[in-house]
């Protein structure tokens, strides 16, 4: 995973949006819920939608929104072709970043989580780009997770996992064979 066990680096402590961008399954959404590391709101699909419209009704954003202690706004699409709602999303970013509140962007089909990067000045925003790991710390990951969920470590580190690679997918194998091992009688750890 993205940070383990260890603390949040300074800036991502500091700043007061974030955007996290990383091919579909890199864990974005786990890495902002790490980020954020409170109560979170969460803005997406048509939740995100229908907040937008609203504000754009009242002329306002609605105060639990800008006052929230966290806020996730997940995989904004298609913006480049609204460029109302990338103001709008913009507006919502800049009023929380003066009142000091953090907000985090995930990437999602497009580069609209970009777009919202301009938003405010560069001081106070990062980006974090996640990438899947390679051979050794996919195995690293299987073996770990393997162990968690009570079965031997060697069951992760045997497990193949058909490209293209995710962490669902280790997830769900390692998921399949605790359910196989559990029918089958055999020991778990």
């Amino acid at each position: 995973m993205y940070l383990r066990a260890r603390a949040l680096p300074r800036v991502l402590r500091e700043r007061e949006l974030v955007v996290v961008l990383g091919p579909p399954g890199s864990g974005k959404t786990s890495v902002a819920k790490q980020v954020l590391a409170c109560t979170v709101t969460t803005l997406r699909g048509d939740k995100l939608q229908d907040a937008c419209t609203r504000a754009v009704r009242r002329n306002a954003w609605p105060p639990e929104l800008v006052q929230a202690k966290g806020l996730l706004i997940e995989g904004p699409t298609f913006l480049a072709r609204r460029r109302g709602a990338a103001r709008l999303l913009g507006e919502l970013i800049q009023a929380r970043v003066k009142l000091g509140l953090k907000t985090v962007v995930t990437g999602g089909a497009d580069d609209s989580a970009l777009l919202l990067m301009d938003a405010v000045h560069p001081r106070h925003r990062v980006t974090v780009n996640l990438r899947f790991p390679q051979v050794g710390g996919r195995k690293r990951f299987a073996k770990q997770q393997a162990e968690r969920l009570g079965l031997a470590q060697s069951v992760g580190a045997e497990l193949q996992i058909d490209e293209p690679w995710t962490y669902r997918k280790v997830m769900r194998g390692l998921r399949r064979a605790a359910k196989e091992l559990d029918a089958s009688g055999g020991a778990s750890a």
